[in-house]
């Protein structure tokens, strides 16, 4: 980043600042370093804005690193009414143990010891720091001692690296064990520039700040990215044209044998390229097609090429024909049912990419590099599927979706009453653990439609609410004859007297609505209220641009309307009016 672009961000978010609406909720985040952090609040404040937030940004005093574990706020100076939202703390092996880290390098080896300990002290002081502060915790990975690295040559090089590997290894090791927290690879962004373009030893002397400008705007832009993973949710479906996007060349003029797909350039490119969409399809993203071809041609390249590593079952939906493309991304869509704001298209044509951005605005629209060897640095650079966690139910999607299809199939044949009660319909109730944190994240921050308030939750504030005796958080999973939908309900209630609790969140996935699931989700959190000596529930309905299909979920569920404003609904119901579930679902 140049000095023109530094000071360009600093002046943006200096005008943020004094334009900020005092009236509006900010998203607050602190910076805590063992160095002088200040100069990275202008580049990241610019990063986030980016990213479509209101920050606001505290940086805790230079080295107080440890008092910040110990005790955030007083090292902040907030108060205890001003919470905040996600807190990330940076670090260096040599400011931790600067004499032994020169002992190493100069052969001493009783330092490496000492040095580890440290670390050590450090995991110890944020797994404190965790039990306080219930906000997203991003915690980076040291880059190499960087004076060393530049000083270094020949072996004093491998001592270096190895000291390197030491700390990084005993750091991974202790995060592991803290839920909720997340790891900003900052040793990944300094070999991004190399140990001379991040170091800068007359700012570190000087101002006790060691990087260079555009190291810091690469940190900025990662943790503004973590944060955007945490908060909202990825893209759900990557649709691809197949002819130049999943190989090179045209199958119907080119043929099987002509299509550029194997280990020579370029056909290692698309095969590269598969391969990463073999891991996306793996971390939860479905896969969807939308080609101009005849299909028997397309289908013949996924079934006789030998080259070819997505197969069949790892597409969850196609549109393969002569319609535009616009038409075939809302059939997916709809076959899918999922929204078009939670898919991106991939295309080599800039006419079918013009064509579907003009119908579909909210899809996210990425044309291939024209040449083939840039495929895979341009997609590994789009932020759509960064996700902070991959659960069971993400590894599972697509064979669900394909499951759904056999769904269909037999619900087209019959009734909806002769449908429900062939399903053989199951659902597990669940009280959620440490281990379910990640998807009921998932869950309440991306679903929509059937959303009683649409309140937003990060991961980390869900395992707070796990450790608070007048919280619950309840969960289902739902199965039936054809397969399985995974952990589809999510609800959280507060105790608010002896015998009253509130429905904080109620929510169920689109998948399993209009199968009366919602009914049975409700019938066994009236069960775990009864044990828990309850006698009455109280519920608040917030409208949405998204979840009018939850609107007339409480007043025929029983419970009683007592107001009525601009922000919702308010209701009310005794346990003993809840009905139970119906007879052909099988509740455990």
């Amino acid at each position: 980043m140049s000095s023109v672009d530094v000071y360009r961000a600093a002046r943006r978010w200096r005008d943020f600042k004094a334009a900020r609406s005092p009236s509006e909720r900010p998203f607050r985040l602190a910076l805590a370093a063992t160095f002088t952090v200040e100069p990275l609040e202008p580049l990241l404040g610019s990063a986030l804005l980016d990213e479509g937030q209101n920050p606001e940004i505290l940086c805790a005093p230079y080295n107080q690193l440890f008092q910040l574990c110990f005790d955030y706020r007083a090292t902040l100076e907030i108060s205890e009414g001003a919470n905040i939202d996600a807190l990330v703390v940076l670090w260096r092996i040599e400011d931790l143990a600067q004499d032994d880290v020169w002992l190493w390098l100069g052969g001493d080896a009783t330092s490496l010891e000492r040095i580890l300990r440290v670390v050590d002290d450090l995991i110890a002081a944020l797994t404190t720091l965790k039990q306080s502060f219930s906000g997203t915790l991003i915690i980076g990975s040291a880059p190499p001692p960087l004076e060393l690295a530049l000083a270094a040559g020949g072996p004093r090089a491998h001592q270096v690296n190895l000291l390197h590997m030491h700390c990084l290894s005993r750091l991974f090791a202790g995060i592991e064990r803290l839920d909720g927290v997340k790891l900003l690879d900052i040793d990944a962004l300094s070999r991004t520039l190399g140990a001379g373009s991040t170091f800068d030893s007359r700012k570190w002397y000087l101002y006790r700040q060691p990087f260079t400008e555009a190291f810091l705007a690469l940190i900025a832009g990662e943790i503004a990215r973590q944060l955007r993973s945490i908060r909202m949710p990825p893209r759900k479906c990557i649709v691809l044209d197949c002819d130049n996007t999943l190989w090179g060349g045209v199958i119907g003029e080119d043929g099987l044998g002509g299509i550029a797909l194997g280990d020579e350039f370029p056909g290692r490119a698309y095969r590269d390229f598969q391969l990463l969409l073999k891991s996306l399809c793996q971390s939860g993203a479905m896969l969807a097609l939308c080609s101009k071809n005849n299909e028997s041609d397309v289908w013949e390249v996924f079934d006789r090429h030998d080259a070819m590593i997505l197969s069949r079952s790892d597409i969850a939906a196609w549109s393969i024909g002569w319609q535009p493309k616009s038409e075939g991304i809302g059939q997916i869509a709809r076959e899918l049912n999922i929204a078009v704001d939670s898919m991106v298209f991939i295309d080599d044509s800039p006419h079918e990419i013009s064509e579907v951005e003009q119908a579909w605005p909210d899809v996210a629209c990425v044309t291939m590099p024209e040449d083939a060897a840039d495929i895979l640095e341009q997609m590994l650079a789009l932020p759509f599927f960064d996700v902070a966690f991959i659960t069971e139910e993400d590894r599972k999607r697509t064979g669900m979706m394909l499951a759904e299809k056999a769904r269909e199939s037999v619900r087209s044949s019959k009734s909806p009453k002769e449908f429900l009660e062939t399903l053989g319909l199951s659902v597990e109730f669940i009280r959620v653990g440490d281990e379910h944190c990640g998807r009921v994240a998932q869950l309440v921050n991306k679903t929509n439609q059937f959303n009683l308030t649409a309140r937003r939750r990060t991961e980390a504030e869900i395992f707070s609410l796990l450790n608070q005796d007048d919280w619950r958080i309840a969960a289902i999973k739902v199965n039936d004859r054809f397969g399985e939908y995974g952990m589809t309900g999510v609800a959280i209630l507060n105790r608010i007297g002896e015998t009253h609790w509130f429905l904080d969140t109620f929510l169920l996935s689109c998948r399993v609505l209009g199968r009366c699931v919602e009914t049975a989700f409700l019938s066994s959190l009236r069960d775990m209220l009864h044990l828990q000596g309850a006698k009455v529930l109280t519920a608040r309905f917030v409208p949405t641009a998204k979840n009018n299909p939850a609107r007339d979920f409480l007043p025929t569920h029983g419970f009683d309307l007592v107001s009525n404003d601009d922000g919702g609904h308010d209701y009310v119901v005794s346990l003993e009016d809840i009905q139970s579930a119906p007879d052909f679902i099988s509740v455990k």
